[in-house]
């Protein structure tokens, strides 16, 4: 999630080999991110304004929702910003579970993550 990550912060944009290379990799250790990692990647993604193929995003969606006990207040404002910068349609339900999650956390919240 680093390398994706510095990428956007960079505002560089790399070739779309790259990026689809990228893509299978972090499908290939998903299972292995954590929720530091899912938010970093799904934000990097949306900084450079590059839709992931669906198949990732749904595997992200769903990580994200095995993994959303153990997000903190960052983690949430940053994977729930890269959805919706990503125009990422989101199931009712999964959405339901993010409210709960802000919920139980929004004590944490600072300014920015509130805003």
């Amino acid at each position: 999630s680093m390398t994706l990550w510095a990428f956007a912060k960079m505002a560089y944009l790399p070739e779309r080999e790259l990026l689809q290379s990228m893509e299978r990799a972090v499908i290939r250790k998903l299972g292995e991110f954590i929720p530091q990692d899912l938010a970093n990647t799904l934000w990097a993604f949306a900084k450079m304004e590059h839709v992931p193929e669906p198949e990732l995003l749904q595997r992200m969606e769903g990580e994200v929702s095995r993994t959303l006990g153990e997000f903190n207040p960052q983690d949430l404002s940053m994977t729930l910003w890269a959805f919706a910068k990503m125009k990422h349609s989101l199931e009712q339900v999964w959405l339901q579970h993010m409210d709960e999650a802000v919920s139980g956390k929004l004590a944490e919240f600072d300014l920015q993550q509130l805003g």
